[in-house]
């Protein structure tokens, strides 16, 4: 019975993060969404469909291997062997 409880914990775990990873990931498409308008501006950056959705990609592509980077970082550098 205490391997489930310890089951139950580390998968209670696993779920709050991944819960809060999406919910970050979906505000910063969201702040991205609200520059979009301002980077197209003809007297701003004026940047064509082309342009806008290469920033957009760069900043998620960035996302991602960050996030990549940052959880094989803190695999190999905790202070317990995994």
């Amino acid at each position: 019975m205490a391997e489930s409880s310890e089951y139950r914990s580390t998968l209670t775990r696993i779920m709050i993060i991944a819960t809060l990873g999406g919910l970050l990931f979906g505000y910063d498409t969201g702040v991205v969404n609200g520059a979009l308008p301002f980077m197209a501006a003809p007297d701003q950056l004026n940047l064509d469909p082309l342009q806008e959705g290469m920033v957009v990609s760069a900043l998620l592509g960035g996302a991602a291997v960050g996030s990549f980077c940052g959880g094989n970082g803190g695999k190999n550098f905790s202070r317990c062997a995994a």
